[in-house]
């Protein structure tokens, strides 16, 4: 599904490397853990993932296709094949649960019946049935960052990328969180987590892929937080 070969990139304006000849293979249906210090390149990896960002040199073919060739007509497709979760959850306060899930299926068009069915099949998958009529204020941090999963997974996306999905929540909240993904993932979508939580990486025994300094340091499959 994913291969980065040998991919750089380099920021203009530090003129230093962010990532640096990065080769890495991700297969349909992986689940990933990608790990490392702050500032490592984990977030630049993610932004080329999302075509934020383009390569400086090498390529990085998605779903078959080279990131580098996507235009402002081609790039609004490619992305919904992409599913988003961050640490924040960014949820749209003045909108309910249901809202905020249906709006993800309206900027595509989707007809109100169908938007009505996968809204209601999407929150019993993450178990919050009950609160669609809820504002995100009213939930708790493992509710709001559920809705957020549900929003990401309603379009049906192959790929499903969580930025911190547990920094902001207990240990008990981190845990149901990432094995929510690993059900979804056990479903054919592939996943791929950034984390720094050396607990539930360490629990849950996928494969590891370490950055540091832009460059690839480990990758172990059934790996520890190292």
């Amino acid at each position: 599904m994913i291969v980065f070969n040998d991919v750089s990139k380099i920021y203009d304006k530090k003129k230093s490397y962010a990532l640096k000849n990065i080769n890495i293979t991700i297969d349909d249906s992986e689940f990933v853990f990608l790990i490392g210090s702050s500032g490592a390149g984990k977030s630049t990896l993610i932004k080329l993932l999302q075509s934020e960002i383009t390569p400086t040199s090498g390529n990085l073919t998605v779903n078959g296709i080279n990131t580098s060739t996507l235009s402002g007509r081609t790039l609004p497709k490619y992305r919904r094949k992409i599913g988003m979760i961050f640490q924040d959850f960014r949820l749209l306060n003045n909108k309910t649960v249901y809202e905020n899930i249906a709006f993800a299926m309206e900027i595509l068009g989707s007809p109100s019946k169908v938007i009505k069915k996968d809204v209601k099949q999407v929150l019993e998958l993450v178990g919050l049935e009950n609160k669609e009529k809820s504002y995100p204020n009213e939930l708790s941090g493992g509710e709001q960052q559920r809705i957020s999963i549900a929003r990401a997974i309603i379009n049906r996306p192959s790929l499903l990328i969580a930025d911190e999905p547990t920094g902001n929540l207990d240990a008990k909240n981190s845990m149901q969180i990432i094995n929510l993904l690993d059900a979804i993932n056990s479903h054919g979508t592939t996943v791929i987590v950034a984390t720094h939580d050396k607990e539930i990486v360490n629990k849950m025994e996928k494969r590891v892929i370490k950055i540091e300094n832009g460059e690839i340091l480990s990758d172990i499959q059934k790996g520890k937080y190292i």
